[in-house]
C-alpha cells in the first residue's frame, strides 16, 4: 500500500511560488517533485508522508543501524567528527555544555566528551539512547527538541550534523535551537549542498536517478537542500550569524547494490562527475556539502 502524501510550501519563506526543478521517480513508485523556490533559491520536495511515517522510519533505521555496529557511521567518518570537535574547541576554547541533535550512535558526543565537554544528545532511536546512557553515561533525550525539558539558554554549543535536510519545519526547529542556546553561543551545522544536486541533475538527470536514486537520495527523508546563500538566510532569520563555512565532501555520493549493469552506470557517472568538476571554474560550489559555524547574535 502506497503512503498518502501531504503537500508542503517552501520551508524557508513559507510561500508557494516555486517551480518544478526535477521529479524523482525512484521512491515507492511516486513521482516526487523537487521545487526550486523563486525567492529563496532553496530546493525542496513538495510532498511528504507525514510525521508519524517519518518518525517510525527513523526509529527503525537507527535501531537497525545501532544493532549492527553502525553502517551509517561511514557517512561521517570518525576523522571528520574529530575535525568538528577540534573546530568547535578552537572557537569555544572553554568547554561547557554541548547538545547534539540527532546524535545517532553518539560517536561525536564521545569525542567531544574526551575533549572536556559536558555532552548531551537528542535521538529518536530508543535503543541508541539506552546504549549511550548505559555504556558511556551520556545524558540523552529520546524524542525531539520540542518535548525536551532543558531550560532556555542552557547550552554553550548546539550541533546539527546532517540533520537540517531532514527537518520538515527547519525555521521553527532553529528557533527552538535559538532558545536553548546561550547568547553568543556556537551553532554547528553540516548539510548537503543544493548546488551539487543541481549539477547532478544537469549532468545525467532522470536516467541516473531511475537507476540508483543517487541524484536526490531519500526524497521523503531529505526534504530540502540549501546553498550557502540560503543557509545564511535561514540562519539570519533565526537569530544566527555565520562566522565560518567550509566545503565538505564526506557524504556518500552513490549507494548502488544492484546488477552489474547498474554498477557500470555508477562507474561511468562517477568518472564523468570527476571530469566535469575538475573543468568547472567554481569548484567549491560543487562540493557535496557545507559545514558552517554560527554565533547566536540575538534572542528570538
Amino acid at each position: 500500500m502506497e503512503t498518502p502524501l501531504i503537500s508542503r510550501r517552501c520551508p524557508l519563506c513559507g510561500e508557494n511560488r516555486g517551480k518544478v526543478f526535477y521529479t524523482d521517480f525512484s521512491y515507492e513508485h511516486h513521482g516526487v517533485p523537487v521545487f526550486q523556490c523563486n525567492g529563496c533559491d532553496i530546493l525542496y520536495t513538495s510532498h511528504w508522508p507525514g510525521p508519524e511515517w517519518i518518525e517510525e522510519k527513523y526509529r527503525n533505521t537507527y535501531d537497525s543501524f545501532e544493532r549492527n555496529d553502525p553502517l551509517m557511521r561511514s557517512q561521517i567518518a570518525e576523522s571528520s567528527l574529530a575535525t568538528m570537535v577540534a573546530e568547535i574547541t578552537r572557537m569555544s576554547p572553554t568547554p561547557g555544555r554541548l547538545l547534539d541533535l540527532g546524535c545517532g550512535g553518539g560517536l561525536f558526543l564521545r569525542l567531544a566528551q574526551k575533549n572536556g565537554w559536558e555532552v548531551f544528545g537528542i535521538e529518536l532511536s530508543a535503543h541508541a539512547c539506552e546504549q549511550l546512557r548505559q555504556k558511556f553515561g551520556i545524558t540523552v533525550h529520546n524524542g525531539n527538541l520540542e518535548n525536551a525539558t532543558w531550560p532556555d539558554s542552557y547550552f554553550d554549543v548546539i550541533t546539527l550534523w546532517e540533520v537540517l535536510e531532514h527537518l520538515i519545519e527547519p525555521v521553527q526547529q532553529l528557533l527552538l535551537v535559538n532558545r536553548k542556546l546561550k547568547l553568543n553561543g556556537l551553532l554547528g551545522v553540516s548539510t548537503p549542498n543544493s548546488d551539487y544536486y543541481r549539477y547532478k541533475v544537469l549532468l545525467l538527470g532522470r536516467l541516473y536517478s531511475a537507476a540508483s536514486k543517487a541524484i536526490w537520495p531519500h526524497p521523503y527523508e531529505h526534504v530540502q537542500y540549501f546553498s550557502l546563500e540560503s543557509l545564511k538566510s535561514i540562519l539570519n532569520k533565526t537569530g544566527f550569524e555565520i562566522i565560518t563555512a567550509r566545503a565538505s565532501d564526506h557524504m556518500t555520493s552513490c549507494d548502488v547494490k544492484a546488477s552489474a549493469v547498474l554498477q557500470s552506470i555508477t562507474k561511468i557517472y562517477l568518472f564523468l562527475e570527476q571530469i566535469t568538476r575538475r573543468l568547472t571554474v567554481n569548484k567549491i560550489a560543487l562540493c557535496q556539502g557545507w559545514t558552517v559555524y554560527a554565533r547566536k547574535v540575538k534572542n528570538l
